[in-house]
């Protein structure tokens, strides 16, 4: 009954939460990529200078 229902609405929520995550973490390191050829040019201007 009611417990069944409880149960799995918690599977569905820890599920989605899940998805969220991985989506979070796929965009933070797409992000992470950009940052460091961003650092990469800094750096070697300062290594030319």
């Amino acid at each position: 009954g009611t417990r069944r229902n409880l149960r799995n609405d918690l599977l569905v929520a820890a599920d989605s939460i899940t998805n969220t995550m991985s989506s979070l973490v796929k965009e933070l390191h797409s992000a992470e990529e950009e940052d460091e050829e961003e650092t990469e040019k800094l750096q070697n201007g300062k290594d030319r200078g």
